[in-house]
């Protein structure tokens, strides 16, 4: 067994990809693994599906137009929902970055990593024909890859639908995780919209 820091440019890395990801008709943020991993509440819901399809590489000859991305929310009420968000923008960018090689350290090496982040729970990426697949996060051999989190950060936020869990946001724990762990917040609507009005410093 060898030792090795995460810092250590004299140790090999070993360029791996995960199996091709399943595509499916449509993409869901109400399928059980996806509901229980951000609330940590198990299939209580007569609405949810089953379990959505493990992240994985992109499939080469899928043509992505947008993304959705799940996470959790609160409503005007005041009550926990799980929200869809639609993403739109240069999802180019976004395929490309989660189609890079991922790397681990050779067997029979050990790494002390402090930390290793954690990918969003529910991300997909969607066709024109609204087929979709989740991503699997590229990793290096002590974290995950900045690349998809800096391209997602450039999607824009186009729609929302939230679907109610029945738990009051009053009774919440600060024990709870980020509802998206690695987060990422897109641009908003507004956001677009007060970038493109002229300056007030804007000579006439």
């Amino acid at each position: 067994m060898t030792a090795a820091g995460c810092s250590n440019p004299f140790v090999d890395r070993i360029a791996f990809r995960p199996p091709t990801a399943v595509v499916t008709s449509s993409p869901t943020c109400l399928a059980e693994n996806i509901v229980t991993d951000l609330t940590g509440l198990g299939p209580w819901d007569p609405a949810l599906a089953g379990n959505a399809p493990e992240p994985g590489y992109p499939p080469a000859d899928f043509r992505v137009v947008g993304a959705l991305r799940c996470e959790r929310g609160t409503d005007a009420s005041g009550m926990r929902t799980i929200d869809s968000v639609r993403l739109e923008g240069d999802v180019l960018s976004v395929f490309s970055a989660f189609s890079a090689d991922s790397f681990r350290f050779p067997d029979g090496t050990y790494a002390s990593c402090i930390n290793f982040g954690v990918a969003p729970v529910g991300l997909w990426l969607v066709d024109d024909t609204g087929a979709a697949f989740r991503p699997a996060w590229p990793a290096d051999p002590c974290n995950l890859q900045n690349a998809p989190y800096l391209a997602l950060r450039h999607l824009t936020e186009v729609g929302r639908s939230s679907h109610p869990n029945g738990l009051d946001d009053r009774f919440a724990t600060s024990c709870e995780q980020d509802s998206h762990a690695a987060s990422f917040e897109p641009t908003t609507a507004d956001d677009v919209a007060a970038a493109e009005e002229p300056s007030e410093n804007t000579a006439a």
